[in-house]
């Protein structure tokens, strides 16, 4: 549906890996972009406001799905916007800026053909760490790399 440059959760604790890239289908918001005819189709009926969540609705996105890096290459410096900045502090000025230079051109990115990225993802689970419990975020950042909550 739309490859994006920012990770939501991009703070600099959860964040390592410059070249790595995810599928969801949740549309992360910030940093986009989408095809022409994608646009043609979508633009007619699309909200005046809250258009983020909107797109997030199956009816909109029709269960495509959404390109999003684990290092962020978009920066929300705003501090003063729609939000009022209640949640910047705490979760956006964080996040981790890329600063390394990827040629894209080079990385074999065919994992993320749907087919090949179920398994793919699969592995990544079985080989992250589980973590239990409810303080699971606490524990998550005092631990390197992959984590799953059970």
């Amino acid at each position: 549906m739309a490859v994006s440059s920012f990770n939501d959760n991009g703070q600099k604790q959860f964040v390592h890996d410059p070249e790595i890239l995810y599928r969801s289908d949740f549309f992360p918001g910030l940093g986009w972009m989408l095809t022409k005819p994608t646009w043609n189709e979508l633009s007619p009926k699309w909200p005046k406001a809250y258009w983020d969540d909107w797109l997030r609705l199956q009816e909109n996105h029709k269960g495509q799905q959404f390109i999003w890096p684990e290092v962020c290459r978009t920066y929300n410096f705003g501090e003063h916007g729609s939000s009022l900045g209640q949640f910047f502090r705490q979760y956006l000025e964080p996040i981790k800026l890329n600063d390394v230079q990827v040629d894209w051109k080079s990385k074999d990115l065919s994992y993320l053909m749907e087919d090949k990225y179920i398994t793919h993802f699969a592995e990544i689970l079985k080989n992250a760490k589980p973590i239990n419990g409810a303080d699971a975020a606490l524990k998550a950042s005092n631990v390197q790399g992959d984590v799953r909550v059970h």
